[in-house]
């Protein structure tokens, strides 16, 4: 990543990030993100990903995050519990993208609306 610029970064189909607080700037470019984490003690930012209506994949260290496993239920996240089953996610991937998509970007509206809403209840004051 301490190389890439932003044309690179678009012809890329893998980017390995070797730098600290650039991923929620980079996840827009994606199309799967593999969040970390999930086979040790617990996962990153999962919601960072989503937002972008790409599907996620963690490992099965995630059930303290109430947000994760809503993803998961609402099926925009994947979890994993091998390299077997991210080769077979990944094998099978065609359409995640879009469901992602679509499960995302309407609770994305809704976060708008509502701080849209408070800030509009804030200035009524």
């Amino acid at each position: 990543m301490s190389q890439a610029t932003e044309t690179s970064v678009l012809d890329a189909e893998c980017l390995i990030i070797d730098s600290y607080g650039k991923l929620s700037s980079i996840y827009r470019y994606g199309q799967i993100g593999y969040i970390g984490g999930g086979f040790g003690v617990g996962i990153h930012n999962v919601p960072e990903a989503a937002v972008y209506g790409i599907p996620t994949i963690v490992g099965p260290n995630n059930k303290k995050f109430l947000e994760v496993q809503s993803l998961i239920a609402d099926g925009a996240t994947f979890e994993i519990q091998s390299a077997q089953d991210y080769e077979t996610l990944i094998a099978t991937s065609v359409g995640l993208s879009s469901a992602s998509e679509q499960i995302v970007s309407p609770k994305r509206s809704e976060k708008r609306m509502t701080s849209s809403a408070m800030e509009q209840a804030q200035w009524t004051k």
